[in-house]
């Protein structure tokens, strides 16, 4: 009986594959992915007067409009949080809605940690609660009446862009929610109130990160 000659060369190169595929899985066995759970630091429920909040986890934006009247000045929300989670401010703590927007920020017991941005209106206030193009969130001035987002380079193009946002309710905006709109210039939005009188007006500004490019390449000179 004739034994079949093994060739060296193509020997060697099935026990080295055999050796590198035995690394990667001990490599993968032995992975630990250390980026936290950000499940455990959401906010399950806000709510104020009785009334639930509107929460925008994606944007980490929370939102609400109250009675007509309501002093937002001093409202105490009670938060729903997982359990072991923390917030600051803490849930039953008094805190002026009539400003602006007030950050809560939560922490996990395994490290994650999330901002909410929460804007509280009256019924019939002229305001916008929340701004965002994607899951990038405008920052809302209210006493300048501006709104600024940040955008990268991948957000699609700066000349056709449609941004979600929330106003009060008892109110109305020129420029509806989720229709594209040209920001290579900034954009203004009119909110009025109910009544037909009342109005306020905000100037969105939309600055894109510009796209990585080459600007020059030579061989030789």
């Amino acid at each position: 009986m004739k034994i079949k000659k093994l060739h060296f060369p193509r020997l060697l190169s099935w026990v080295l594959l055999c050796l590198f595929f035995a690394n990667a899985c001990d490599d993968d066995d032995n992975f630990q992915d250390a980026t936290p759970d950000f499940s455990t630091a959401i906010i399950q429920s806000f709510q104020l007067n009785r009334q639930f909040a509107q929460i925008n986890h994606t944007t980490a934006t929370i939102t609400a409009t109250l009675a007509s009247g309501t002093d937002l000045t001093n409202l105490s929300p009670e938060i729903q949080l997982p359990s072991g989670t923390t917030v600051s401010p803490n849930s039953g703590v008094a805190a002026d809605f009539s400003q602006g927007a007030v950050i809560y920020t939560t922490q996990a017991q395994n490290g994650s940690s999330r901002e909410y941005t929460v804007s509280i209106a009256a019924y019939g206030d002229p305001k916008i609660l929340s701004f965002a193009i994607g899951e990038n969130q405008g920052i809302i001035d209210p006493d300048a009446g501006t709104i600024t987002v940040s955008l990268g380079s991948q957000d699609g193009d700066i000349t056709q862009i449609a941004p979600t946002f929330v106003i009060a309710e008892g109110t109305t905006v020129d420029l509806p929610s989720g229709v594209s709109q040209d920001f290579s210039d900034p954009v203004v939005y009119t909110v009025t109130s109910n009544d037909g009188f009342t109005a306020k007006e905000y100037t969105v500004f939309v600055n894109q990160i510009e796209s990585p490019k080459i600007l020059s390449f030579e061989i030789n000179n």
